[in-house]
């Protein structure tokens, strides 16, 4: 959890929009981490959809999608990846390990949950069909160890989203098929400290089915915001709102303003702000022509429900990628900058109090 930590931005961060309110301490960014090529690359283009996480002080990043040979837009076909990246944030001298074919299968957008015992892994796809799988990924002595002990979505699901909120774990939306993909309103939650796990179907928000939503959660409530409605591959509504669900009450509540954060990341910033980095604002068409994705900072003040404050980083913002926390520091894992194109930098930032 980030408790009693509240940031801003340097490195050169040019402020956008701002009001009397101050966020005083910042994070320092940098993207000189980068993922390592598999066998036959000489560089790694990078991959959207990964579930990532830290285990024993392991940085892991798995699976993945990306276009190795030529833009969709020429002909290229997309590839899911099966391979484990590992790399050790405590080490002296550290080094990447590459685990390739290590999933079982190529699987990407599903959602990656930190637990203590290592990095929940749940739901996602490849390009055929949505999975219900969830399974656990940890670092040991020996390498990478896989558990598959843990039950099963009601439903397959990728493009969903999920957060960790006092000892249970939710997943909203998402979609069930890759042949007619629609946008769904599932909310589902397991509750770990029971012995027999068991998924259960909860009440949805009150708003629109959605995939590429934004979640996270502070100590009370869970914060499900924007995504896109889509049905039979068709998109339908860019979604903008914002749905608060209160764990305590189980009940939902529309959140006020507008947040332009598909497919972006959050963070819950001292109980009192919402942190989002980068999202897509808007569709553009997809060709070699795209400006790229957002590479704005927007600050959220969850007690006065509005903006106080819009950054610019002098980096891209990879969507459709986690946010993993660890030590003071906030890891963006790959993803995709314009739409087809992944990075393989590492978007780092260490915060300063």
């Amino acid at each position: 959890m980030l408790a009693s930590i509240i940031l801003t931005t340097n490195m050169v961060a040019q402020t956008q929009k701002t009001t009397s309110q101050q966020i005083p301490t910042k994070i320092c960014w940098d993207n000189q981490l980068i993922i390592p090529p598999d066998s036959g690359q000489e560089a790694n283009p990078g991959l959207a959809g990964v579930y990532s996480g830290v285990s024993n002080n392991h940085l892991l990043i798995a699976g993945g999608a990306n276009f190795p040979k030529g833009m969709p837009w020429d002909g290229g076909q997309k590839k899911w990846w099966r391979t484990i990246y590992s790399f050790p944030l405590n080490s002296n001298n550290p080094s990447w390990q590459v685990f390739e074919n290590a999933l079982t299968y190529p699987m990407a957008y599903g959602v990656s949950v930190q637990l203590p015992q290592g990095i929940l892994c749940i739901g996602g796809s490849d390009a055929d069909r949505c999975y219900s799988d969830v399974f656990m990924i940890s670092q040991t002595p020996e390498g990478i160890a896989i558990s598959y002990d843990w039950p099963s979505l009601p439903v397959p699901l990728s493009n969903c989203s999920g957060t960790y909120l006092n000892g249970k774990i939710y997943i909203a939306g998402g979609q069930e098929s890759m042949q007619q993909a629609s946008a769904s309103n599932h909310f589902f939650m397991l509750d770990l400290a029971h012995k027999e796990y068991k998924w259960q179907k909860l009440a949805s928000w009150p708003g629109s089915a959605r995939g590429y939503a934004v979640c996270t959660a502070d100590s009370a409530n869970i914060y499900l915001i924007g995504g896109r409605n889509y049905i039979n591959n068709q998109i339908t509504e860019v979604l903008t709102d914002g749905y608060v669900y209160n764990q305590k009450r189980n009940e939902w509540s529309l959140m006020k303003g507008k947040f332009p954060v598909m497919a972006g990341t959050a963070i819950i910033i001292d109980e009192q702000f919402l942190l989002f980095v980068g999202g897509v604002s808007r569709l553009l068409p997809t060709n070699d022509s795209h400006p790229g994705f957002d590479n704005i900072l927007r600050y959220y003040n969850i007690k006065e429900q509005c903006m106080v404050k819009e950054e610019i980083i002098p980096y891209s913002i990879p969507v459709t990628t986690n946010m993993v926390y660890k030590d003071q520091t906030l890891y963006i894992t790959s993803g995709e900058i314009r739409p087809g194109v992944r990075t393989p930098n590492i978007l780092r930032g260490k915060i300063y109090k």
